[in-house]
This record gives C-alpha cells, structure tokens and sequence, in this order.
C-alpha cells in the first residue's frame, strides 16, 4: 500500500487531503480519502464582507476488482459544506456500482447503478430556514461491438428518478407540491463508419422522455478527418434541450409568481468545427469554433394589465457564436508555453409579443467577450519548477465590471521523490478585481499559500 499528504496553508484558502491505497487479494485494489478545505470570504464593491466564505470537508472510498466475468467499481463519497452565510449548508452523500466487461472481439458493456442524497439549509427573506432534501438513483447501460470492418456501434438506455422535498419557513415562496417524484429516461444509439483511411462520420441519437415536458430526439452528427499524422479536421451538428426543472414549474409565490405548468424545455441546436495540429515535437495547435442557436428559453412573464403575479415562459430566442483556441511551444527542453484566447458573442432577444420583467441577462448569464491566457512552465535547476500563468479577461459592462488582467506564479522544489514544497501567489496584479456571474458584483482578493506534498 502507499499514501499521500497534500497541505495548503494560506490567507485566502486552506487546505489538507490524505489518501491511502493498497491492494484486495490477488487482483483488487481499494483507495480511500479525506479532504478538508477553507476558502476565505470575497468583499463587495462598497468594501463589505460578502459573507461567502465556505467551509468543507469530504471523505470517500473507492475499490475495483473482477466480479461476475468482468470487473466490478464500488465508490462512494460523504461530504458536508457550510457557508458563513448564516444557514448556509449542504452535506449528502452517494454511492456507485459499475461492472464492466471486454471481449476479445473488441465488443464492450457497462452497467451502473448511482444513489445520490443530497440535503441543503438557507437562511429566508424574513429569517426562517428554507430546507431542501433531494435523493436520486441513476441507472444506465452500454453495450459497443463491431459489425464488419467499417462500423463501430455502441447502444444502450439509462433511467434517472427524483425525490424532492422543500421546505420554506417563511411562506414567501414554495414548490406546489412541497414534495414530487420525477423520471427521466433515455435510449440511444450511435454508429461510427469508417469511410475511408483517417476518415469517420458518426451518427447518433438520443430519445428522451421526462415527466415535465414529455418526448425528445436528440439526433447528432460528426465527422473527423486525420488529413495527415500530424493534422486532424472535425465538424459536427447536435441538438440538445433542457428538461425543465421543479423551480421552472412548481414555483409559487401569492401575488408575485404563479406556478407554470405550461412551461417547456430550452432547446439547442450546435454547429462546430476544430483544427488540431502538430507541427513538430515542440508544438502544437488546437482551433475550434462554434454556432450555438437557441429557442424557448426561459423569461418571466407578465401578467396581463397587473403585471404580477409573473410566471415563467419561453419567450427567448437567438444565437451564440464564438472560438476557442489553444497552442503548446517548447523553446527549449526545460521550458514550455502554453498561449490561448477565447472569444464569445451573444445576441438574444423577445420573441414578438413576449415580455420579460427580469431582463434577458438573468437567464443568460454574464460572459466577456474574451479572454486571453499565457502559462509558462519551466524546469529550473536544483529541481526546481516554476510557473507563471497571466490571463486578460473582458469587461461586463452589463454588471458594470472592468476588463482586468491578473497574474498567478508559483515555486515548486521537489526537495526528495517523495516530497514537493511549493509557495504560490495568485491574483498578484491587484489587491482586488471584480468579478460576476450574477449580481451583486464580488472582488476576489490577492492571496498566496504555501502547499506540502508527501508521498509514502
């Protein structure tokens, strides 16, 4: 058997795991686990305590072996998690199975059996605690072999059950019914054809059917093409949609929302396409590029003439479309560089006769338009590494947050095979710089730790 020890100790965030393997009998293995994590509060744009720093700790298991003709993988997690918010907690558990099987024919199944328990306290508008408890079995199934030469075909059907329970102390605004038990189910089927040397399409579809919005196919299509050994070109075309969730249909509030049954699910349709290269053994390249076209999706409807109570609809419609590359550059043996860039665009809009009280961006998001990043990684003497990553992102203007462009560094010495040092700054530009996803605004502050690996 043999552990691991991995500690950080720093001004924003703590942490410490220890893990620990060995061997079952002859040809199984088991590992287990326990992690404890503290990460420091972020402050808000008038210098006041966000109230978020988030406390946790997390224990596990895992063992594999061979079962049954094939080799089975039992794991499970427990984990709790509380924020300084006051109320703010969640803890849970769950626990998977997966048996396996290969033949020498190249065919392949899988089955896997998944229970999650999952429990979350918050604190109220008016001071009470709003409770939730949701428990989930996931079931599923694959099974891939070849027919002939040319086609590659893999199978199969899963199955997803929930039941959920809120509680709201407050009155303000519940699940109607407080508790329900919902069913997604799925099958699919996909065919990967060889057309030629290097080149292969793949054919796929999903058939799906929940308990909110009924039947959906999810029909899909990729080619890829090895040009040459070192270059490869893919395309593809999807179709995905989001089954809606208790929140979309079972959210009441008296006077402000209404229930809303008869909302649909978000619907998708993506286009994309890559680039991947190597130009030699020091380099490489990786362009991809995407068309996202979306409809139904969610706004928050008026009511005729009163306005409230509100209920949620599908009156969003329109389009995302962007690239994203990256590229790997060894000057040296003992320096590597690692540059990328992301750019996004979004332009949505109200279907024609359709209201929205929230703003489009409540559903959407906050998203810059770009982002830029450089990593160094170099080896340096006396076993040493260093580590230098600088990130440029865009400006929300939306949240009236700035572009800001931020450095991390970090030192590691590998002082033994099995023991690593390392002190690491992060955020180094600024003391603070926003950030977003939804209001209100919080400023990530400037922080460093120092972090020990020992291996035994």
């Amino acid at each position: 058997g043999g552990g691991l020890v991995d500690a950080r100790a720093g001004d924003c965030t703590q942490r410490a795991d220890a893990r620990w393997g060995g061997r079952l009998g002859e040809r199984g293995t088991y590992r287990v686990y326990a992690l404890a994590t503290h990460d420091g509060e972020t402050r808000l744009a008038d210098g006041s305590s966000a109230m978020d720093a988030w406390h946790s700790r997390q224990a596990g298991f895992r063992a594999d072996g061979p079962a049954l003709a094939g080799n089975v993988t039992v794991q499970g997690d427990a984990y709790e998690s509380i924020v300084d918010t006051p109320g703010g907690r969640r803890n849970g558990g769950n626990l998977l199975a997966r048996w396996s099987r290969q033949w020498d024919d190249g065919a392949s199944a899988d089955v896997q059996a998944y229970y999650d328990d999952q429990s979350r306290t918050d604190a109220g508008a008016s001071g009470g605690l709003e409770s939730d408890r949701v428990r989930t079995l996931d079931v599923e199934a694959e099974h891939s072999f070849r027919v002939g030469a040319a086609h590659r075909i893999v199978w199969g059907a899963g199955s997803r059950t929930w039941t959920d329970r809120f509680v709201n102390t407050t009155n303000i605004a519940v699940l109607v019914p407080e508790s329900q038990t919902l069913n997604l189910a799925n099958v699919f089927a996909q065919d990967t054809i060889a057309l030629a040397e290097g080149l292969d399409l793949t054919l796929g579809a999903k058939y799906e059917r929940n308990t909110f919005s009924g039947s959906a196919v999810m029909p899909s299509a990729r080619l890829g093409w090895q040009a040459s050994p070192r270059d490869f070109l893919w395309a593809a075309i999807s179709r995905a949609v989001r089954s809606p969730s208790r929140g979309d249909r079972d959210l009441s509030a008296p006077g402000i929302v209404d229930t809303s049954p008869g909302f649909q699910a978000d619907k998708l349709f993506a286009y994309e396409a890559g680039y991947r290269a190597r130009f030699a053994a020091k380099a490489s390249l990786s362009v991809s590029v995407y068309y996202n076209d979306y409809d139904d999706l969610r706004t928050t409807s008026p009511a005729p003439v009163t306005i409230f109570p509100v209920t949620f609809g599908n009156g969003i419609e329109g389009h995302a479309y962007g690239v994203d590359s990256w590229a790997s550059f060894s000057p040296f043996a003992w320096w590597r560089i690692d540059p990328g860039v992301g750019v996004l665009r979004k332009d949505f809009r109200l279907k024609p006769g359709e209201g929205d009280i929230a703003g489009i961006q409540t559903v959407l998001g906050h998203d810059p338009g770009h982002q830029l990043f450089l990593r160094s990684y170099m080896d340096l003497p006396h076993d040493m590494q260093l580590y230098i990553g600088l990130r440029q992102v865009g400006a929300l203007p939306e949240v009236d947050v700035p572009a800001y462009f931020e450095a991390d560094v970090r030192v590691t010495w590998r002082a033994s095979p099995k023991l690593e040092v390392s002190l690491a700054g992060l955020n180094l530009v600024h003391a603070y710089h926003a950030e977003a996803s939804l209001p209100p605004v919080h400023q990530i502050p400037r922080s460093a730790y120092l972090g020990v690996r020992w291996s035994f």
